[in-house]
């Protein structure tokens, strides 16, 4: 962007790099992923800690802790994923027609993301969160894959 010689015939300067709207869309870019990597940071401690709690060989502190890094990562799913998918969407408003070239391969990001989206949907990380909130609902041991209900 910052080489981008040519603007937008509608835009509001010359070159790209001095357009505000475009430099606004760059920085609601740049916000979304620094707050989704302080997200992740956030789960990472909770993870750590529930894998300090299984060394200790206390059922409860296990149990515990495993459903708190739970909660805390299907909290942050629901948030991160709309983060990242707003993003990956708005990057090709910034960007223009030449970022949908194939070579380039930017609809990846946006696909991967969809991806995750898929395999992991937000109205049962909402649900999870929403039961928490809501009745104190521990968040279930979720990471396996299964019938609900059959005996695991």
């Amino acid at each position: 962007m910052r080489e981008r010689k040519r603007s937008f015939s509608s835009g509001n300067a010359a070159l790209v790099r001095h357009d505000p709207q475009i430099l606004e869309v760059v920085g609601r870019l740049r916000a979304a992923a620094y707050s989704a990597g302080a997200i992740v940071q956030h789960n990472a401690r909770a993870l750590e800690r529930a894998w300090a709690a299984s060394q200790s060989g206390d059922a409860t502190a296990i149990e515990d802790t495993r459903a708190l890094a739970d909660l805390e990562i299907a909290q942050s799913q629901s948030v991160v994923i709309e983060l990242v998918l707003q993003a990956s969407s708005h990057l090709f408003d910034a960007l223009g027609a030449s970022s949908t070239l194939v070579p380039k391969g930017l609809d990846r990001f946006w696909r991967n993301v969809r991806t995750l989206a898929t395999h992991n949907p937000r109205i049962y990380k909402d649900r999870i969160a929403g039961d928490f909130a809501v009745n104190g609902t521990p968040a279930p041991a979720q990471w396996k894959i299964g019938v609900v209900g059959a005996s695991q």
